[in-house]
This record gives C-alpha cells, structure tokens and sequence, in this order.
C-alpha cells in the first residue's frame, strides 16, 4: 500500500469516525490534537486496518506523517 492510501484511509477514518472537519485542509505535519478517547479509536483502527501492532501507547499519533512512518515501518518488519 502506498503512503498516499496510508494517509486516505487515515484521513476518511479521522473525517468519518472522528468527526475531525478540518482534517481535509491540514497538512500531514499538523498536530491531531487527539483526546484520549480518539487516540484509543486511532489505536484501534491502525490495528485493524493496517494489521499492525501498537504495543504501547508510546507509539506517537500526533500527526498524520508519524501515523504514516509507523505504519509504513511496521509493514516492512512484517514483510
């Protein structure tokens, strides 16, 4: 997968679910500024979506290029 599909799926989860309007104009190095209970739905979403694993919750989500290179990272461990 791409990182461009990374960042879309990203992007439509952080729009549909999240409910994170401005998510479309932002760039993929501006800060989430997720809560609590929308950094466990990110965590969740990865997990299931990208067939990773987040072991702590030291793994940064603060911006959408961290998300990317993480699982762009995680990928290429597992492949």
């Amino acid at each position: 997968m791409s990182k461009a599909d990374i960042e879309k799926k990203i992007r439509e989860f952080m729009l549909d679910e999240l409910m994170k309007e401005d998510i479309s104009e932002a760039s993929a190095n501006d800060s989430l500024a997720l809560d609590s209970l929308d950094q466990t739905e990110m965590r969740m979403f990865i997990e299931e979506e990208f067939s990773v694993a987040l072991d702590d919750l030291t793994t940064p989500l603060d911006t959408i290029a961290e998300i990317v290179a993480f699982i762009e990272k995680q990928a290429a461990v597992t492949s």
